[in-house]
């Protein structure tokens, strides 16, 4: 169903806009011109809102992309080249997990080996 193509809906669209035109002519002369002055100002801003919305989001990128440079630098320069303050120590509870991940990694490759060597006798 298009919009505007069907009589139902053109004939609610232009009972719509008799009824607002109809109120747009109630409105006294005064305040209508107010209003015009005020949607022409509001009209004349859009353009330097959106610069000014732009300038400042080139602004957030450049700070964001120089906070993480920053962050590189340092941690290069505070970590340069120690390897003990990169190495998590292990616990021997750490160890034993460690071990047993291995474990499941060597049987979930043995299991898909046995799967790929029934698939291709068979």
């Amino acid at each position: 169903m298009t919009i505007g193509t069907d009589p139902p809906d053109d004939d609610l669209e232009n009972h719509l806009q008799q009824s607002l035109e109809d109120d747009a002519r109630k409105v006294p002369a005064e305040i209508a011109s107010r209003l015009a002055a005020i949607r022409h100002e509001a009209v004349r801003e859009i353009p330097e809102q959106r610069t000014s919305w732009f300038a400042h989001w080139q602004l957030v990128t450049a700070g964001g992309v120089a906070a993480v440079v920053i962050v590189a630098v340092l941690m290069t320069i505070v970590l340069g080249g120690d390897e003990d303050l990169m190495r998590i120590p292990m616990t021997p509870d750490a160890e034993i997990a460690a071990a047993q991940e291995l474990e499941i990694l060597e049987e979930l490759e043995f299991l898909a080996w046995l799967e790929e060597e029934d698939s291709s006798a068979g």
